[in-house]
């Protein structure tokens, strides 16, 4: 697992994570901040693909950070929250594009992820192994609470955050 929630983590920080190789041991001092990023190495040299849990939530991450996450495969990674950052529909779509086959929660709460996004989403093949999709606080209007219903993709959807958006009754 790493997390790096809540700090000032922008895109130009993404590729170093994403391409990190033979990292040394690592932590973050407990007392000043309560994220933390431990890991050890491994044989395989890519600390990233061996990751289940990606927290970067609370970040400045924009839809070109989306993009290099996009690039990296992770055969393994079960969770990836980017909540709380400065994504938008394009960036959405990019993440959609990255082979996660093993993603079951994906978090992307307070961005600015419309309609359109939503709409690509409860189509796309990625999206597919989801069990709970969270996208409180963004932009989504009665048109993407609809795709999400009618998406034969996620049916494997248990947990649906929605709250916080534009749907109203036609939702």
């Amino acid at each position: 697992a790493m997390s790096l929630f809540d700090d000032e983590i922008t895109d130009k920080a993404i590729r170093p994570i994403v391409m990190t190789a033979q990292p040394a041991h690592a932590t973050r001092d407990q007392s000043s901040h309560p994220a933390s990023i431990t890991w050890s190495p491994s044989n395989d040299g890519n600390m990233f693909s061996r990751l289940t849990i990606l927290n970067l939530g609370h970040n400045k991450i924009t839809d070109e950070g989306a993009m290099t996450l996009s690039l990296a495969a992770n055969e393994v990674l079960r969770v990836l929250n980017l909540g709380k950052n400065q994504l938008t529909d394009l960036g959405l779509r990019h993440l959609l594009q990255g082979r996660w086959p093993s993603l079951v929660i994906l978090s992307l709460y307070d961005n600015m992820i419309t309609d359109e996004g939503v709409t690509h989403l409860s189509v796309s093949e990625s999206a597919k192994g989801l069990a709970a999709l969270i996208l409180h606080g963004n932009r989504i209007g009665d048109g993407g609470a609809r795709a999400i219903a009618r998406s034969t993709v996620l049916e494997k959807l248990v947990v649906l955050g929605l709250g916080k958006n534009r749907i109203g009754d036609d939702g």
